[in-house]
């Protein structure tokens, strides 16, 4: 389910498909747990889930393909997502729903 979320939010985060979809469409199931979430917490929660993938993605070898991963990380600010996650952690802190769908963002 993961893998399908992190591949969805690459695709929409690089406009090759619209977030938009027409009202009688059902929802995605892949993005459905992001969607609930509050908008500073949705932001911030797909973003982590781009950086993880993308970290996943680094080979070490310095090759063409590991540049290109970095430089795209650099573009989502993966430098500060931690951080990021933490404070919005910290804002919903009571709020047991964001906290669960958060809980496995972040932490690669």
């Amino acid at each position: 389910m993961r893998t399908i979320t992190v591949a969805v939010l690459a695709l929409v985060a690089s406009g090759c498909i619209s977030a938009a979809k027409p009202l009688n469409d059902p929802p995605d199931p892949a993005l459905a747990p992001f969607a609930a979430l509050p908008a500073d917490a949705r932001v911030i929660a797909g973003r982590a889930a781009l950086c993880g993938h993308f970290a996943g993605e680094i080979a070490g070898d310095r090759s063409a393909r590991d540049q290109e991963v970095h430089r795209r990380m650099g573009e989502l600010g993966c430098e500060t997502i931690e951080q990021e996650l933490g404070g919005v952690r910290t804002k919903y802190a009571g709020n047991r729903p964001v906290l669960e769908v958060l809980a496995p963002l972040g932490g690669w």
